[in-house]
């Protein structure tokens, strides 16, 4: 199942530091999750980040 990340929660994970640039504040979200994938072809950019669960690796032994 894919789930796209809000702003909103992107922001739940960082705390912010003075003197500190962290990732999720420079990179960007997907506004309309309903129509994703159009918005990543009209995208201007070259990447998209994936992230995974760092406890897959134990859930996919079961």
């Amino acid at each position: 199942m894919l789930h796209i990340t809000t702003q909103h929660e992107l922001n739940s994970f960082i705390k912010p530091r003075k003197g500190e640039v962290k990732l999720g504040e420079v990179v960007s979200v997907i506004k309309n999750q309903e129509d994703y994938l159009e918005e990543l072809k009209r995208s201007p950019y070259k990447y998209v980040l994936f992230g995974i669960p760092e406890d897959i690796g134990v859930r996919m032994n079961r």
